[in-house]
């Protein structure tokens, strides 16, 4: 190559490594960040008393009476059918999937709410391992009643109700 065509040739290169670089900030700026476990959810672990759980229970808005009604240990199936499809989207408000406790046995807490708006009985149902919040619910205790995201106000799953009681049993 001879000597005026390298002198030409430096400054186009250069303009493109610019250019290039320039491309590769602008898609770093306007791309997210990567969504990682420890941004999407919040810790739900080391809930080990009573207090705790109510604690839990209060965050997402639910005053319940102080002891559990109920303390049972359930078992997640392995393989979930339509009800555990349903009741697994109620645990996306809260950042949660049961998916990885399938075929595990877990302890409910249930405890009777006292501030929803319902004239029925309403519980709030907590899933735990040990001492991790893996779940739960908020429904009424009669037949044909509701099942609600323990985020107060959030999604409706007044269909699951029915079968409510297979998945809390």
């Amino acid at each position: 190559m001879s000597e005026p065509n390298k002198a030409r040739s430096l400054p186009l290169a250069l303009v493109l490594l610019f250019c290039f670089l320039l491309l590769v900030c602008v898609a770093l700026v306007a791309s997210p960040p990567a969504k990682t476990a420890a941004n999407t959810s919040p810790d739900y672990q080391n809930i080990d008393s009573n207090e705790k759980r109510i604690a839990l229970l209060r965050s997402f808005g639910w005053e319940v009476e102080e002891s559990p009604r109920e303390i049972v240990e359930v078992t997640i199936p392995r393989e979930f059918d339509s009800v555990y499809e349903t009741y697994n989207e109620l645990q996306a408000p809260l950042g949660l999937d049961l998916y990885p406790f399938r075929g595990r046995t877990v302890r409910r807490y249930t405890y009777v709410v006292k501030n929803h708006t319902s004239r029925s009985t309403v519980l709030a149902n907590l899933l735990f391992s040990a001492d991790t919040f893996l779940g739960g619910d908020v429904c009424s205790a009669v037949p044909d009643g509701f099942v609600e995201s323990l985020k107060k106000g959030g999604e409706d799953f007044s269909p699951l109700a029915e079968t409510v009681a297979q998945v809390v049993d």
